[in-house]
């Protein structure tokens, strides 16, 4: 009877342990994929006297949002089409002043994505 209980609570604790760790490897592995889930791709680039714009594409599973862009290094005001937040499967319009004329880079988080203005 005894050796039962003790079997019982150790069994309860290992599976509450087990439990804490399969959440805390559930949380990291999920903290990896959004890094790793925005995928995105320059499709196009095209210049003209409104400006120069880029059609950016999000293949992966989390929206990549533009927390910066940068003209040759400076700071440049851009715009886009979707409000700086590429959906997943989407597909959005980034652009620059045709004033502007330079390398661009977007940047989503740790990616970014350059094209020439």
């Amino acid at each position: 009877m005894i050796t039962v209980a003790l079997l019982g609570a150790v069994g309860a604790v290992a599976f509450s342990s087990i439990r804490g760790s399969g959440s805390l490897l559930s949380s990291s592995s999920q903290g990896a994929a959004r890094e790793d889930g925005v995928l995105l791709a320059l499709v196009s680039v095209q210049a003209n006297s409104s400006g120069t714009f880029a059609w950016v594409y999000d293949y992966g599973w989390v929206a990549g949002t533009v927390s910066a862009a940068y003209l040759d290094g400076g700071l440049v005001k851009w715009s886009s089409s979707c409000g700086g937040a590429v959906e997943p499967g989407r597909a959005c319009a980034f652009s620059v002043p045709a004033a502007e004329q330079g390398e661009v880079s977007l940047v989503f988080g740790a990616k970014t994505l350059d094209f020439q203005a």
